[in-house]
């Protein structure tokens, strides 16, 4: 059997809930999600051991991948590993859940260069980079590596989390002859979190999209269009959550043939709607 469904499995039966990679609020892969108590990262740790805490996540998606409008099942699997030396490290895998195929993984490495906190204000600043490598070659996804540079900050009122992120991504040449080139995308968004009961929050992400340097016939050289991204998170277990999710894209103006060429099925809203449900589990 295919090593990602073996993943997604393990995962699944390992953890049955979803939320934050951060607890002050997961910004973490562009995602914003509600708010959580203050961050135990806040509090002085002796620095014993490499480990702080981990954050296992497993998110299921329903999405189109190419021009013709079909729909594939996708696996996001995540592990995120907090240090007590202020630094952060996830590793992101996405698969096919029909065929069992491994589609890309990505490696991401962060530091809390700045965290300042009172008694009902939280606010951090993160800095990260980033690689994404694609690992299937097949119509609708990517055979373009990706190296990425970005920032994240939040402030934590109260309920509330403000949070916003951007994010520049440099792309080197597709490996597939009849893929389209792109030299670089830029993401710029931001969110709003509301805690609303104990066991219940929600989320509300909108990112920009900016491709630059497209090279593929009859495009613009340049387009950009908009993610929006509600998310409903319900407490089941400690330290257990399930993700309910939408991503609404609008003003993506590229024909659907160049969608196809471009091959960004890991863009949220690149192709068109999605909806996903998600669990993580938080050690």
């Amino acid at each position: 059997m295919k090593f990602s469904v073996l993943f997604l499995s393990f995962s699944i039966l390992l953890s049955s809930g979803i939320f934050a990679a951060k607890e002050y609020g997961d910004v973490s892969m562009g995602k914003v999600a509600a708010p959580a108590p203050p961050p135990s990262r806040t509090i002085t740790q002796d620095g014993s051991s490499f480990f702080k805490h981990y954050t296992f996540d497993v998110k299921l998606e329903n999405k189109t991948v190419n021009k013709k409008n079909e729909k594939e099942n996708l696996a996001s699997t995540s592990f995120s590993v907090e240090t007590p030396y202020e630094a952060y490290i996830d590793l992101h895998h996405l698969a096919q859940v029909k065929k069992g195929k491994s589609v890309a993984g990505k490696v991401t490495f962060g530091l809390h260069w700045l965290t300042t906190a009172s008694t009902n204000s939280i606010i951090g600043l993160d800095f990260y980079g980033a690689h994404f490598f694609p690992t299937i070659k097949e119509k609708g996804y990517s055979s373009k590596s990706e190296n990425s540079i970005g920032l994240e900050t939040s402030k934590n009122l109260g309920r509330f989390l403000f949070a916003f992120n951007a994010e520049a991504s440099f792309l080197d040449n597709p490996s597939v002859t009849d893929e389209a080139f792109v030299e670089k995308i830029y993401k710029v968004g931001g969110g709003i979190g509301l805690v609303i009961s104990q066991d219940i929050r929600f989320s509300m992400e909108v990112n920009n999209f900016k491709l630059m340097g497209i090279k593929s016939q009859d495009s613009p050289s340049s387009s950009s269009y908009l993610s929006i991204s509600p998310k409903l998170s319900l407490l089941i277990l400690p330290r257990t959550n399930l993700h309910l999710g939408l991503t609404i894209p609008t003003g993506n103006n590229l024909s659907d043939e160049t969608k196809e060429k471009l091959a960004f099925s890991h863009l949220d809203g690149f192709y068109g709607r999605s909806i996903n449900i998600g669990t993580n589990i938080t050690f």
